[in-house]
C-alpha cells in the first residue's frame, strides 16, 4: 500500500486541477497559431476583465464562461473575416492584474476589453489609462459616463421600468402606485422610468410609497394603497420584501395586479403553479435574462452541456455582448481602428434572443425585454423589442 504525506496529497490533488487547465490554454494557444499559420491572418485580441473572485465572483465566472463560450464559436466556424479570436484575461477584483491590463491591452494589440460586471471596476480601467474601447457588463444607467471609449454591454436599469410601463399603459392605462424601496438605486432607477413612460403615455401615478430594505411589515403601505384604489401596483424591489408585501397585500384583499422587475423572478417562479390558486397572486415581472424562445433555449443547452450547470444571467448578456462585439470587427475599418468599434456596434444592432439589441448614441445599451406572468403557471405574457430614449 502507498502512503503520502499529507503535503503530497495536496500537491497531487492541486495538479488534477491545475494541468487540464494549463492543457486547455495550452490547447487554445496551439489552435490559435495553426489557425494563423492556416488561414495566413493574424488573431483578433479581446482581453476579459471580470471579478472572478470576491462579492461578485460568481456573476463574473459565469460572464467568463459566456465569452469563451462565444468566442469558441466563433472560431468554429472560422474565426472573424478568416481571423482566429484570442483571449487574454484579468481578475477585475484584483487591483495589480487590472490596473496591469491597461499595459498588457497595448502590448498583446488588444481589440476591446470585455467587463467589469460592477461600475466601480470599470472606471479603474480607465483611470488606469486603457487604450481601447472598453465594452462593460455593468447595468448601471451612469456605465457611459465613465469614459468617452465605454459602452454597456449588458442593458440599461431603466429599461425594465419602461418596458413594464409600455405594459401597464396598455392594459391598466389610467392609474397606478408606486412602491420603491427607499435606498435602492436598482428599484430607484425602475421606478422613475416606470413612472416617466407611463405618465407619458397618459397614464397617472396616484400613490408613491417608499419602505425600508428588509422590512416584513406592509400593513400601512397597503391600507393606503387600498384607499388610493390604482389599476396597477409597480414594485421593483428585491425578492425577500416583494414576497412579504405581496402575501400581505392578497391576505388583506388587496387583488390590484403587481409588476415588478426582474428582483421578483424567484418569488413568481416560487408560486407559479405550486399553489392551487396561484393566479390570484396576479404578479407580473420584467426580465432582460432567458426569454423564452428556441434561441435561448438553444443557449441554455449548450452552457449546461459544456459546463455541467446552468447558466447565470450574467452568462448570457456576456456572451451576446461578445458577439456583438465579434459582429463588429468584421469590418475591415474597426479592425484598422479599435475606436470605430463603438460606432460600429451603435448601429443596426445584432440578434439575440427574443428579437434584437442595440446600443443607443449615448452607449447605453438595449435589449429584449419579457413580461412575464404567473396565473397559475409562469408564462411569457409579451416580449417588448429593445428600445431606449
Amino acid at each position: 500500500m502507498l502512503f503520502l504525506s499529507r503535503r503530497s496529497l495536496i500537491t497531487v490533488f492541486g495538479l488534477l486541477f491545475l494541468v487540464p487547465g494549463l492543457l486547455y490554454v495550452g490547447w487554445m494557444k496551439s489552435m490559435t497559431a495553426l489557425a494563423t499559420m492556416r488561414t495566413g491572418h493574424s488573431p483578433i485580441v479581446l482581453a476579459v476583465a471580470v471579478e472572478l473572485t470576491g462579492p461578485v465572483g460568481s456573476w463574473g465566472q459565469a460572464a467568463f464562461k459566456g465569452i469563451q463560450m462565444a468566442v469558441d464559436e466563433a472560431n468554429s466556424q472560422g474565426g472573424i473575416e478568416g481571423h482566429p479570436v484570442q483571449t487574454i484575461s484579468a481578475d477585475a477584483s484584483d487591483g495589480a492584474g487590472l490596473a496591469g491590463l491597461s499595459e498588457q491591452a497595448q502590448k498583446n494589440g488588444v481589440a476591446a476589453v470585455i467587463g467589469p460586471v460592477t461600475p466601480s471596476k470599470a472606471e479603474a480601467l480607465v483611470k488606469a489609462g486603457l487604450p481601447v474601447p472598453l465594452i462593460s457588463l455593468a447595468t448601471a444607467s451612469t456605465v457611459p459616463s465613465i469614459g468617452d471609449k465605454v459602452l454597456q454591454g449588458s442593458y440599461d436599469d431603466r429599461q425594465q421600468g419602461a418596458a413594464a410601463a409600455q405594459y401597464a399603459a396598455r392594459v391598466w392605462s389610467k392609474k397606478a402606485a408606486l412602491v420603491v424601496e427607499e435606498k435602492s438605486a436598482y428599484a430607484q432607477s425602475l421606478a422613475k422610468a416606470f413612472r416617466e413612460t407611463y405618465e407619458e403615455k397618459g397614464g397617472k401615478i396616484v400613490k408613491s410609497l417608499t419602505y425600508q430594505r428588509g422590512q416584513q411589515d406592509f400593513s400601512a403601505l397597503i391600507q393606503q394603497l387600498s384607499q388610493a384604489d390604482p389599476e396597477v401596483i409597480y414594485l421593483p424591489g428585491y425578492a425577500k420584501e416583494g414576497k412579504a408585501f405581496l402575501q400581505q397585500a392578497r391576505q388583506k384583499g388587496l387583488q390590484t395586479p403587481v409588476i415588478g422587475g426582474d428582483g421578483l423572478e424567484s418569488v413568481a417562479k416560487e408560486i407559479a403553479g405550486k399553489e392551487k390558486e396561484a393566479w390570484q397572486w396576479r404578479l407580473y415581472y420584467t426580465t432582460p435574462n432567458f426569454i423564452p424562445t428556441g434561441e435561448a433555449a438553444a443557449f441554455v443547452q449548450t452552457y449546461q452541456s459544456r459546463y455541467s450547470e446552468a447558466p447565470q444571467p450574467m452568462a448570457l448578456w456576456a456572451y451576446d455582448a461578445t458577439r456583438g462585439i465579434l459582429n463588429g470587427l468584421r469590418s475591415p475599418e474597426v479592425r484598422a481602428n479599435p475606436d470605430a468599434l463603438l460606432r460600429q456596434m451603435a448601429g443596426a444592432g445584432w440578434p439575440v434572443a427574443g428579437g434584437r439589441m442595440r446600443i443607443d448614441e449615448n452607449r447605453h445599451a438595449w435589449r429584449p425585454m419579457a413580461i412575464m406572468g404567473s396565473e397559475p403557471d409562469l408564462r411569457l405574457v409579451e416580449v417588448i423589442p429593445a428600445a431606449g430614449p
